[in-house]
């Protein structure tokens, strides 16, 4: 005698209350996650679309104390310097305060916007953005897409 337990479901909560509860965990954290990208990356991807790209020069203005023990790479607060459109030298601190992605008189890639010239973006900066912003949508996308699937099968009743 075969015993048969019916087609392989996945499983789902029936409950619609579980399913509302879990959306809203869901949503605060989308929540959370769209502070971090309002204060953190738009701002970046912002200076680096509208921006005007020019050449500047990294200087190490200090170096920062280590915050681990073990950890022994130099790290320092750079001063980038630079020069806008209309000819004005701007010297501004890297918005990374203690990093150890350039070197002493090195010449680099920026983006800053023409009228808040302290809002730039290097290409050492770039490159970190662009990650981060990829692991946000990585982890935004789906969570989105839960909310959205749990509270159309809760308001359809399946």
């Amino acid at each position: 005698m075969a015993v048969s337990f019916g087609t392989p479901t996945r499983w789902q909560p029936r409950n619609p209350s579980l399913r509302i509860g879990c959306s809203v965990g869901i949503l605060i954290l989308l929540v959370v996650l769209a502070v971090v990208a309002l204060f953190f990356l738009v701002p970046g991807w912002h200076a680096r679309l509208a921006g005007v790209s020019t050449q500047g020069t990294a200087h190490l203005a200090g170096n920062c104390a280590p915050t681990d023990v073990e950890d022994t790479t130099p790290t320092y607060r750079v001063l980038i310097e630079f020069s806008d459109a209309q000819g004005v030298q701007h010297r501004d601190e890297s918005h990374w305060a203690c990093n150890n992605l350039y070197d002493e008189g090195e010449h680099i890639s920026l983006w800053y916007l023409p009228d808040d010239p302290s809002s730039f973006l290097t290409t050492g900066e770039f490159l970190w953005l662009a990650i981060f912003s990829a692991v946000w949508l990585l982890l935004t996308i789906p969570l989105g897409l839960a909310v959205v699937m749990m509270m159309g099968r809760t308001l359809l009743g399946r």
